[in-house]
């Protein structure tokens, strides 16, 4: 019978801090996929649905190639060795979704190991969760089919900012050892024609920052060029202004494709070695629809604090 649970111990609650860190090391580990390891328990999983085990297994760099090398592969053995292109891009579209993320899904893992291992919970399904288990610990990523397996290597390379999000300012924050990967700024992906913006980021001009019309890009590409070397070429009109530290701070507001942009200029909470304090310009965030309207507000928000509890003066 399976074990239900309805509530977590103390002790196991302690616990969820480490698992959680030991989970997310696992899912960005560099390491080397174990690719014997990885096959071994992917071979077992055709077994386990009685399915015939595949005519070929593929160990390749990157998640992109597991699905493209797998579909080539597989359109071969289908079509006697060839492999057209409106034949391969017709199979990749039907069939792209037969993956397992294996180690990119750390925190399914966490999740189920959790309550295994540290609450106990008894479930028949267990048994079969270890297989997918071994994946995780083996391997980056898992494309299927019938006739034609292919499994990823783990990534050569991870870079995230200080919140955990995947970031680089200057190549791919995601990079596989075949050269693929994914470019982020603070989380948000950038890809295909928009890389640029990364790569090349001396052509950011503000002519190019307001006739770009997704909003997100435009943020992005404004904090690259900088809001103070935005505002020496934009007039930007002063919303309010109060005094912390003895210096005046404003939040300004400018014009950026039509959309009214606020962004503040705020001292950083830690002295300098000369005793002044560091000015900033950064972007507002909005809550509820709608820009802060005083540099406290502003600066309240940006941690997520209620403006009302926030006090800044205990910050210095």
């Amino acid at each position: 019978m399976p074990k239900k649970i309805t509530s977590l111990t103390p002790e196991q609650i302690a616990q969820i801090p480490g698992w959680a860190d030991k989970w997310i090391k696992i899912g960005l580990s560099t390491e080397p996929a174990d690719f014997d390891r990885a096959e071994a328990a992917v071979l077992k999983c055709y077994d386990l649905i009685k399915a015939p085990r595949p005519k070929a297994v593929l160990r390749v760099a990157s998640p992109w190639a597991a699905i493209y090398e797998g579909s080539k592969k597989n359109v071969e053995l289908q079509n006697n060795g060839k492999a057209s292109k409106k034949d391969l891009t017709a199979f990749i579209k039907s069939n792209w979704f037969n993956y397992r993320g294996a180690q990119l899904w750390a925190s399914w893992f966490s999740y189920v190991t959790f309550f295994r291992d540290v609450c106990d919970w008894e479930n028949e399904s267990l048994e079969n969760f270890k297989l997918d288990e071994e994946i995780a610990l083996s391997s980056g990523f898992v494309w299927w089919s019938d006739d034609v397996v292919s499994i990823s290597d783990r990534p050569k390379k991870v870079t995230r900012d200080g919140g955990g999000r995947l970031h680089n300012e200057t190549g791919k924050a995601l990079e596989y050892r075949d050269g693929w990967g994914v470019y982020a700024w603070h989380g948000y992906r950038i890809s295909g024609p928009n890389t640029w913006i990364i790569e090349n980021k001396e052509k950011i001009t503000p002519e190019k920052i307001e006739k770009e019309s997704n909003a997100e890009l435009r943020r992005i590409m404004l904090e690259i060029y900088g809001y103070e070397n935005y505002l020496a070429k934009r007039k930007a009109k002063e919303v309010s202004s109060d005094v912390l530290h003895g210096q005046k701070r404003r939040l300004l507001e400018f014009t950026l494709a039509n959309e009214p942009i606020r962004v503040i200029e705020v001292i950083n909470g830690t002295r300098e070695p000369d005793g002044t304090y560091r000015k900033f310009i950064l972007g507002c965030v909005r809550r509820d629809g709608r820009y802060p309207d005083t540099p406290h507000e502003a600066v309240a928000w940006s941690y997520g604090i209620n403006p009302k509890v926030y006090d800044e003066v205990a910050r210095t």
